[in-house]
């Protein structure tokens, strides 16, 4: 539908604020790089670039597995960027276990994280996400307040559907998070 309304889809440092009609497509993979991988393939063949974020410690996959590490190349072989879902609730110094995760995460994929993504981000971080970590990350205002966020966390649009909205209708930027497992 987005492409049919004539959205470019955009990475997170592509995003120019002085243009519209500019989709960045972020998926945060909480449940399974399965559906991931899945998700990745229709985009590839749609020829749309998307970011997926990975959580390096997780209840529901183990990251470092040598199936799931293959799985999470492919995507990014399929031409799609591979970043952090970092969640700051676990560590009593998130700021300083971020750096650790990062290197970890680069170590591990061989690659370059120049953003993150918070899991389940708190009021504390929401209230100045644009200077809480060395790093970028998706809830700065560049990305959530000055364009137009929708997320199906949970199974449900939180901030309506975007497909219905008046920011679609009247092609605004969007940044659009899915998670695979609801798809």
């Amino acid at each position: 539908k987005f492409l049919t309304q004539g959205y470019k889809v955009v990475m997170f440092n592509n995003l120019d604020l002085s243009k519209e009609n500019q989709l960045i497509l972020r998926h945060d993979i909480d449940f399974d790089i399965s559906a991931a991988y899945k998700i990745a393939k229709i985009e590839h063949e749609l020829n749309v670039k998307s970011t997926f974020f990975f959580l390096l410690r997780g209840d529901f996959y183990n990251i470092l597995n040598q199936k799931n590490h293959d799985l999470v190349k492919k995507i990014e072989k399929l031409g799609h960027k591979i970043a952090l879902h970092y969640d700051i609730d676990i560590y009593k110094d998130s700021k300083k276990e971020l750096i650790n995760e990062i290197t970890i995460f680069e170590k591990f994929f061989n690659t370059n994280v120049d953003i993150i993504s918070v899991h389940r981000p708190d009021k504390e971080f929401l209230n100045n996400p644009n200077n809480y970590f060395h790093i970028r990350n998706t809830y700065e205002d560049e990305f959530f307040t000055k364009i137009a966020y929708f997320a199906d966390s949970g199974g449900r649009f939180r901030y309506g559907n975007p497909l219905e909205s008046t920011d679609y209708k009247s092609k605004k930027n969007i940044q659009l998070l899915t998670h695979p497992v609801w798809w």
